[in-house]
């Protein structure tokens, strides 16, 4: 067994990094916080309902993808059905009664608007023009770490990307600017809230490219299914997980990382430590500040983040055939709780998975924004806390009725997930999804996975991503261990093959 390397952190980056660095030699332990891999990569089990806490859609479904490769190369596809994704979302504004679905079908989305408002249509026609020159553009680098590349293979993977790199030079607006040139409100909505308004235009046109392409799928049965067939591999090749094992520090001695001290008070050795927890929580909290520069403060000083969320799902014994698989909707009725008003509620509507649901039923999920201090502080009062996660989902469940009739009557679970939640069970930093938010300076912007002034030492996972999503988490994983071997002097096995 070669050298020991403990890895905090056992969702995907943390176990695409575990699989990797085993298979290269190294003894490897990773450091989880809960009972079970996978982070927010996960799904869980109420009576006959599966709760999906995690993938909406999945980058590079179709065989040949490189991102399909990679989720093969770490088992994350062993027993594992992906199902194409036809309709992205229906985007309905009760406000004005109209809606618009983005689908495979872009001229039916530029049929509809020229129904809708046909003095938009050039704004929607640039976009789905952006989108079809999207096709060919190579992805962001799965197979090596930029940062071990030489000047060739440098010189080669700027080659292959350059209509990708041409695509976001020659396009510098973001969605939100290119919602503020349509006129009608509905359509102005659709652009600015499907996402993000800071995204950059080519961003989401790259995205309804591969949409029309056939390469976005969801994970049939949930996303742990994705996540637990990695930890399956993980073990396969010899690496452990220890769970409950809340780390608290990183030791450091000489500027060397060379182990970790759990909230339990215990200490653990390696030679090398890589680290998926968030970016604050490690740099601020298990490092205590002390490997940073101006770049990195000005970082978390200025960018924006990703926002907590609460997920609250129904399971329902009934099913609604005509309603789309996702509703992003304006409500016509915000409510608040706490300090949240919510006047947006994006909708997950999973009847095509009947893995998920009784024969005769369904699970309906809705994203629902939500202030982390808010529920953090409040969970102190278990009774109060119970009576706010029952009035959420009364509130929404009395919005949903206009799109789901009956279901209030049909409903069989209430499940309710807060910010609260999910950084109580994943750690995830004040309960978001993912981390930088996808905007003009972060995607151009490549964040070091090593710490100024700190050796043995790297980090993996959306914090180092921007953007962050499955895909980026998953190669992360691959090219910090291309990073550590190359620092120890050991050969990297590489697990995509030729």
């Amino acid at each position: 067994m070669g050298e020991r390397i403990i890895i905090i952190g056992a969702g995907v980056a943390g176990l695409s990094a575990g699989i990797h660095a085993a298979r290269c030699g190294f003894e490897v332990e990773l450091f989880e916080h809960h009972s079970e891999p996978g982070g927010v990569c996960t799904s869980w089990r109420r009576g006959d309902y599966t709760i999906d806490g995690c993938i909406h859609w999945l980058m590079g479904g179709r065989d040949g993808d490189p991102y399909r490769a990679l989720y093969e190369s770490v088992g994350a596809l062993d027993d594992v059905e992906l199902r194409t994704i036809d309709v992205f979302t229906e985007v309905f504004d009760e406000l004005t009664g109209d809606s618009l679905t983005f689908s495979r079908d872009l001229d039916g989305l530029l049929a509809q608007v020229d129904r809708i408002a046909p003095y938009d249509l050039p704004v929607f026609r640039e976009l789905v023009d952006l989108a079809r020159r999207s096709e060919g553009t190579a992805p962001p680098p799965v197979r090596d770490a930029p940062e071990v590349q030489g000047l060739w293979s440098t010189m080669v993977d700027l080659w292959h990307a350059r209509d990708r790199l041409r695509l976001f030079i020659g396009s510098s607006e973001t969605m939100g600017d290119v919602a503020e040139r349509v006129r009608h409100p509905t359509l102005r909505f659709a652009l600015k809230g499907l996402f993000v308004p800071e995204m950059p235009a080519a961003f989401m046109a790259m995205l309804l490219g591969e949409l029309e392409r056939g390469n976005l799928s969801t994970v049939v049965g949930g996303s742990r299914r994705f996540s637990a067939g990695m930890a399956r591999r993980l073990a396969a090749v010899g690496g452990s997980i220890r769970y409950g094992a809340d780390v608290d520090r990183i030791i450091v001695e000489n500027d060397r990382a060379v182990g970790v001290h759990l909230t339990d008070g215990s200490t653990h050795r390696a030679d090398h430590v890589i680290s998926t927890a968030p970016g604050p929580t490690t740099i601020f909290r298990m490092l205590g500040g002390a490997y940073t520069d101006a770049k990195i403060r000005e970082r978390f000083a200025t960018w924006p983040m990703f926002g907590a969320v609460s997920l609250v799902t129904f399971g329902a014994r009934r099913r609604w055939p005509d309603v789309a698989r996702a509703l992003q909707l304006r409500l016509a009725e915000p409510f608040t709780i706490g300090p949240d008003s919510t006047d947006v509620l994006a909708i997950r509507h999973m009847a095509e998975d009947s893995t998920l649901a009784p024969a005769d039923g369904c699970v309906i999920q809705a994203l629902v924004g939500g202030d982390f201090d808010f529920w953090h502080d409040v969970h102190h009062a278990p009774g109060r806390y119970g009576e706010l996660k029952e009035q959420l989902a009364a509130e929404v469940c009395a919005r949903l009725e206009r799109h789901f009739p009956g279901l209030a009557a049909a409903e069989e679970l209430v499940d309710v997930a807060t910010p609260y939640t999910f950084w109580r069970f994943a750690r995830s930093y004040r309960g978001a999804f993912e981390g930088w938010l996808p905007t003009m300076a972060t995607i151009r912007t490549r964040v070091g996975k090593t710490l100024p002034g700190l050796g043995r030492f790297h980090m993996a996972g959306q914090w180092v991503e921007p953007g962050g999503g499955i895909p980026p988490s998953v190669t992360s994983g691959r090219h910090v261990v291309q990073m550590v071997c190359e620092e120890h002097g050991v050969p990297f096995v590489d697990l995509m093959g030729k």
